[in-house]
């Protein structure tokens, strides 16, 4: 949902060049989120394996987490450092004008990499709740750019800013767990 929302949501609401652009920004980011967001998809079933054996299932989890931000370093900070040579390589230079948002995109994409894992974490171990609190921070995201998104700068910054939060109930649930 968070990621794709702010795509339709720009769409409706910038003139077609700048949602071109977005769109633009948007698929290099799905290129870090596929890559370096595969950590989870690898981690759910041993994790949910081990949980519903009565096995230990947390220290796996640690060793995922350590691998997915491990990933997550190594697929951003090219997309950080090099974003005009990124964006060039994979559209060429008419999407130019999409390199001054790749950073910050990149700073979203790296957060909800986190939110997804840790929301599939929750999944294998049978904690639905997390995904009430991933349809409401949608639910946010789309709100604060439908009333205050007036630039491309502000769609990256909103999402930046709910995904950080969703990131940060989420962490605060798990310390809950652990603490059981």
């Amino acid at each position: 949902l968070m990621n794709n929302m702010d795509v339709i949501l720009v769409k409706r609401l910038f003139d077609p060049n700048s949602a071109g652009i977005y769109a633009g920004v948007v698929t290099v980011g799905k290129v870090l989120l596929f890559g370096a967001g595969s950590v989870s998809t690898i981690m759910f079933p041993v994790v949910a394996e081990a949980f519903s054996g009565g096995q230990a299932y947390k220290k796996p989890l640690k060793r995922f987490l350590f691998l997915q931000l491990l990933m997550i370093v190594g697929f951003a900070l090219p997309f950080v450092l090099f974003p005009r040579f990124i964006t060039v390589l994979m559209f060429g230079k008419r999407f130019l004008p999409a390199v001054q948002y790749v950073p910050m995109f990149t700073v979203f994409i790296s957060a909800y990499i986190l939110v997804n894992f840790f929301i599939l974490y929750f999944m294998a171990i049978e904690k639905f709740l997390t995904t009430y609190i991933l349809v409401l921070g949608a639910l946010l995201q789309a709100v604060l750019i439908w009333k205050f998104a007036n630039s491309l700068d502000v769609v990256i910054f909103i999402n930046v800013l709910v995904t950080m939060i969703v990131l940060a109930v989420l962490v605060v649930y798990y310390a809950m767990l652990k603490s059981e």
